[in-house]
């Protein structure tokens, strides 16, 4: 059994179910674009392919973590590897479904459910897909909130659900499987699934984080999904709006509520790195300040903006959301779209309170990244805060 006892409406369908449609698809694909900081996956081409089974009679049903069986059996299905070679090759739905199918048949598990495991770019659409094209549903939920570029970055793993097993399949559908030996760090996890990634040219589809319906209520960012499609509509409701980014600010504040939305800087890039490094796009981009102040921030990102400065002076830093958008038509700019020339709106976006404790901040906090900084919340580092 899939779903608890539970109320249903006059369709039979779980009461907080709701069946994908078409313009549900781009509105997640668009939100989860903001959501994802830069990273997660170009969502194009796998938008594109979800409309396309909605359009053949396919469908996608979305149920709440809180609805689960506790005995139901739920797994991660997301696109693995670095964003930039991502956007250079097709989605392989087959490669998906290829990869589900090995984890089934090699752990002997039938799985019941799929969820995303980051609520960014094309990883939240991932799991659509493959819903579509194997009859599952598809939990309105996800373990980030938002993207981060490591395996073991999630609420599953701070809530005690391991990454592995796990299987990796690419679009020469090899495979690649990996248990942990007890006792070995959840990082291992990552590396092994790194290294294989980069074997497989840098983009492969991992089936990971197996748990229960009793342990996803403990573990799930709940109603993710449901969050994407809202922002997605909120940043087209602003587009139309004489100044789209003030709108976007205050739409985003009245969606998201606990998470505040802070618009940090305007800027024009002027300077830019990047490189593809041990399967991560890391790197940095310079911005000016539009209003000619003569003010310098920079963002560093390795798949996800991680750092964002102004004039030297830490303004925002992960967990906490660093999004950039074009100024006009607010379009998310992942890292591998970065351009020089580019006018920019920086929007910081506070994280989910799951990663503000210190548990969590050892994980995804910035020294886990190589950063000599101690993590202090978007609130305080804005400008405008009093914090300096």
């Amino acid at each position: 059994m899939i779903l608890s006892t539970i109320t249903k409406t006059g369709d039979g369908v779980a009461a907080n179910a709701w069946s994908l449609s078409a313009q549900d698809v781009a509105e997640i694909a668009l939100g989860a674009t903001l959501l994802g900081a830069g990273g997660g996956g170009d969502p194009y081409l796998s938008q594109l392919a979800v409309r396309h089974c909605l359009q053949s009679g396919q469908s996608v049903e979305v149920i709440a973590p809180e609805d689960l069986a506790d005995d139901a059996c739920i797994a991660c299905l997301a696109g693995f590897g670095a964003p930039t070679v991502e956007a250079e090759k097709m989605q392989s739905s087959a490669a998906m479904v290829y990869a589900l199918r090995a984890y089934e048949s090699r752990f002997g598990r039938r799985i019941d459910a799929l969820i995303a495991a980051e609520m960014g770019g094309g990883n939240a659409i991932v799991p659509l897909l493959a819903a579509a094209e194997t009859g599952l549903p598809v939990i309105d939920g996800d373990g980030m909130g938002r993207a981060f570029p490591e395996l073991q970055m999630t609420s599953y793993h701070l809530n005690g659900v391991s990454a592995t097993p796990f299987v990796l399949a690419d679009d020469h559908l090899n495979v690649v499987t990996c248990e942990l030996g007890a006792g070995a760090p959840e990082k291992m996890a990552e590396a092994f699934a790194r290294s294989a990634t980069i074997e497989m040219g840098m983009q492969a589809y991992i089936v990971c984080y197996l748990m229960t319906g009793a342990q996803a209520k403990r573990a799930v960012l709940a109603h993710t999904l449901t969050l994407s499609r809202v922002v997605g509509r909120a940043i087209a409701a602003a587009r139309s709006d004489g100044d789209p980014v003030r709108r976007l600010v205050h739409l985003l504040n009245n969606a998201m509520q606990s998470q505040a939305a802070i618009h940090l800087f305007d800027g024009k890039v002027t300077d830019l790195w990047r490189s593809t490094e041990k399967g991560f796009a890391k790197g940095w981009c310079q911005l000016e300040d539009l209003k000619g102040s003569g003010a310098t921030a920079r963002a560093q990102f390795q798949n996800e903006y991680l750092l964002f400065s102004i004039d030297g002076v830490s303004r925002a830093m992960t967990p906490d959301l660093i999004c950039l958008l074009d100024r006009e038509t607010l379009q998310p700019i992942p890292t591998p779209d970065v351009r020089y020339g580019q006018r920019l709106a920086v929007l910081g976006i506070a994280c989910h309170a799951q990663f503000r404790n210190a548990a969590a901040l050892q994980v995804v906090g910035p020294q886990a990244f190589g950063f000599d900084e101690v993590y202090q919340p978007l609130q305080q580092l804005a400008p405008g805060s009093g914090s300096r």
